[in-house]
């Protein structure tokens, strides 16, 4: 195994960076920032507006003038409002052999294009995965515990682990990700459900505990705002896990897992008392309990009133597997 990394990459291949976009003009301008600071130049930034009604397009304008690599395109009626109908047409505008998708109130290290092809090319690697740093002012500047991985089921370790590997946090070869698409009937889960896909096929992975980027949740960020349940999260939820329950319903391992996602969310909302959610997918919660109609419809209102029983349901449900 290779412990040392050159100090020059020894090719200078193109690497697109996608931003979807929604309503971020306070704060695009700094993204963008980070990346023109970036000390690997071959790169291409495109920027695809989900329908913004700010000023993100006269922040923008301003990055177009100027810098060539920069590109900034309204997303197409032909893709599906939101921000994977945004990925996946800022994927089928670019060109470059690596991609890496990005979020538009996210920081970049100066080096992380730099530390990452170095990864890449390093290991001939078709992934790269680092983490995010908990201090803006404080990138890491050299790769550390770095190792590589060669999975032919990446996949499973992904989900069975629950290793949190963020949109940010990862560069994939070309070819590794033209196959897929985001599913954008999604508005949760995203890269997740994504990853799921793109991790079952063979795959050389590098990893690195290196802090390179900064994730920068703010009011009205998504992650900020599934904690407030919203209703078309909750659908999003629900619907992933339905699909991933019907992709590994042969693999009882797996299914337990996905189920628990669903086991999750139906403790989640009791305790919020959002019943009419509950009832709205008696049936998908049952079955992710899998307990019968009956003895569910007891459940919930025992679980209602008390705040009690969910060990029992999570007990019962083990025990069916």
């Amino acid at each position: 195994m290779k412990t040392e990394l050159d100090s020059t990459l020894q090719s200078h291949p193109l690497v697109s960076i996608l931003i979807p976009t929604y309503n971020r003009a306070h704060l695009l301008g700094e993204t963008l920032d980070s990346v023109l600071a970036q000390t690997y130049t071959h790169w291409e930034c495109i920027v695809v507006d989900d329908g913004s009604t700010d000023d993100t397009a006269l922040v923008v304008s301003s990055y177009l003038a100027r810098d060539s690599r920069f590109f900034y395109y309204q997303r197409p009626e032909t893709f599906k409002p939101g921000g994977n109908g945004a990925r996946n047409f800022g994927f089928q505008l670019s060109k470059g052999a690596y991609i890496h998708w990005f979020d538009s109130d996210d920081l970049m290290a100066p080096q992380k294009l730099e530390l990452t092809l170095n990864g890449l090319l390093l290991f001939s690697a078709d992934v790269f995965v680092c983490k995010p740093t908990s201090d803006s002012h404080s990138f890491a500047t050299t790769l550390t515990n770095l190792r590589e991985e060669f999975s032919t089921d990446f996949y499973r370790t992904y989900l069975l682990n629950r290793l949190s590997i963020l949109t940010g946090d990862v560069v994939f070869k070309r070819e590794v990700v033209a196959p897929f698409t985001f599913d954008e009937a999604l508005r949760k889960a995203q890269e997740f459900e994504f990853f799921t896909r793109v991790f079952a096929q063979p795959l050389r992975i590098v990893f690195t505990n290196s802090g390179l980027w900064y994730h920068r949740e703010t009011m009205d960020s998504i992650s900020r705002l599934s904690g407030n349940l919203n209703e078309h999260q909750l659908n999003s939820l629900v619907y992933l896990s339905s699909q991933l329950q019907k992709r590994y319903a042969s693999d009882s391992e797996l299914l337990h897992e996905v189920k628990r996602y669903g086991r999750k969310l139906y403790i989640s909302l009791v305790q919020a008392k959002k019943v009419r959610f509950v009832f709205t997918h008696y049936g998908f919660f049952a079955r992710c309990f899998s307990v019968s109609y009956p003895a569910f419809f007891f459940w919930i209102f025992y679980n209602l009133l008390t705040q009690k029983g969910f060990d029992a349901l999570r007990k019962k449900s083990s025990q069916s597997l």
